[in-house]
Parts: C-alpha cells; structure tokens; sequence
C-alpha cells in the first residue's frame, strides 16, 4: 500500500526551509531529543527547540515527551 500525504501550504515552506529539512530527515530515521539533533546539525539547542515547535504546530512532526 502506497502513503499519501496532502500538505498545506505552510507545511511546505517548513519542509523546504534547508534546517527544517535536515531535522525532518534525521527524525525519519531515529527519535531524537533536541540535544541529540543539535550536536548532531551542530546548531544551537534554543534553534532546535523553535525549529520543532514551528514543525509540531505545522502538523509535521510529533513530539513525545
């Protein structure tokens, strides 16, 4: 069975932002805290946690504490 995905207008400028991006394709793979993704993208932790709050209320992602 094929998965179909219709985006939103905004989901997409959040998946084409380049960080966005990278984060999105490392969370495919492995759940990840945001400590985790910033050693990994080298970005700052504050960074992280505003990129995937704007993801989460985008409907990209969803975040398990």
């Amino acid at each position: 069975m094929q998965r179909v995905m219709f985006l939103k207008e905004e989901q997409i400028k959040l998946i084409l932002d380049p960080i966005n991006y990278k984060i999105l394709e490392l969370l495919v793979n492995e759940e990840l805290n945001p400590t985790q993704i910033s050693q990994k993208l080298n970005i700052p932790i504050p960074t992280v946690w505003r990129r995937l709050n704007r993801l989460e209320k985008g409907g990209l992602i969803e975040v398990v504490r």
